[in-house]
């Protein structure tokens, strides 16, 4: 049967009609599907590493997928957040560190003993005693000018006469500026005394010009070689000054300082690859120094990482000793 044109356009009609839409139900539709069919049993957790290549960001968990009842596998994605870099620094500021010895200690100097002997006699009436000046050398000591906390210089008289030294006084006339006479007051026969002389702030040079007077009492005794006993010693006085054989000087200074490698980046640490740094140590005092320096928180990386070493505070320190 030959169709006419408007066979064509009445049958159209009719199918647009059928395919319209008259209602608000869902849309529903059926799709054939092909199922595969197999002899065997198989798991998704078996199969799952074969359908996909697993690497470090990708790992199973929640199942054992060797397991036969593995039917179900969970997977996670691993982040990496450690990041390497490098960085170089062609140059480190030029930093200057100093530091002034300030007073210095007087040690190792020993004990200073002059005897200034008495008239020898029995003594029926009280005798003045003022000797002339006796200058005595101070060992190793070419000047001192004491420093403001320097502690005062204790002078021990010993009487070793068998009668009473009374209204004993004594004075270093060569300190500078001059230090009055101290009084001591009584020594007994075979006995003792001390006085201080505060010489802070005051500068004496190689001798001490020691002036000593008093009375010797009656009713004692003097025999030959017997008289008064001066000691003394310049250990732990304190100078602000000094010209003195080295051995009497002791110093021990220690300071510290701290220089960041940048500014501009947070490091814990760093593995250096290639590098140096350099120190230049200049002594503008006249004494020889011996000077040991220690570098902290330096360490040889493979050492480090035999040893686990990755944190601050774990880093032990380099160790140099430098001649003067």
């Amino acid at each position: 049967m030959k169709l006419s044109p408007w066979h064509y356009a009445a049958l159209m009609a009719v199918l647009l009609s059928a395919c319209s839409k008259t209602s608000d139900s869902p849309l529903q539709w059926r799709s054939k599907i092909q199922l595969p069919i197999s002899n065997e049993s198989f798991y998704l957790g078996k199969k799952f590493p074969d359908l996909f290549k697993l690497d470090s960001t990708l790992s199973i968990t929640g199942a054992d997928i060797k397991g036969d009842t593995a039917d179900t596998v969970a997977f996670q994605i691993k982040h990496d957040y450690s990041v390497d870099f490098e960085t170089r620094h062609d140059s480190i500021k030029v930093n200057t560190f100093e530091d002034v010895l300030g007073a210095i200690t007087i040690s190792n100097s020993g004990t200073v003993t002059q005897q200034i002997n008495f008239p020898v006699g029995v003594l029926n009436v009280d005798v003045p005693f003022s000797p002339p000046t006796a200058t005595i050398t101070l060992p190793k000591i070419y000047g001192i000018t004491f420093d403001a906390s320097s502690g005062p210089l204790t002078v021990t008289i010993q009487n070793l006469a068998g009668a009473q030294f009374v209204n004993c006084s004594l004075a270093v006339a060569n300190l500078s500026p001059a230090l009055p006479k101290q009084f001591v007051g009584t020594i007994a026969a075979n006995g003792s005394a001390t006085v201080s002389l505060a010489v802070a702030g005051r500068h004496i040079d190689s001798t001490a010009a020691i002036q000593i007077s008093g009375t010797l009492a009656h009713g004692g005794t003097v025999a030959a070689g017997q008289g008064l006993r001066l000691s003394f010693s310049m250990d732990n006085r304190i100078a602000s000054a000094a010209t003195v054989s080295d051995s009497l000087v002791s110093i021990n200074k220690v300071f510290h300082n701290f220089d960041k490698i940048t500014d501009t980046v947070d490091i814990d640490y760093a593995d250096i690859r290639e590098g140096f740094f350099i120190y230049a140590m200049e002594n503008h005092t006249g004494l020889d120094l011996l000077v040991r320096g220690i570098h902290n928180h330096l360490w040889v990386s493979s050492r480090c990482e035999s040893d686990t070493i990755d944190t601050l505070s774990k880093l032990s320190r380099l160790q140099t000793n430098f001649d003067s």
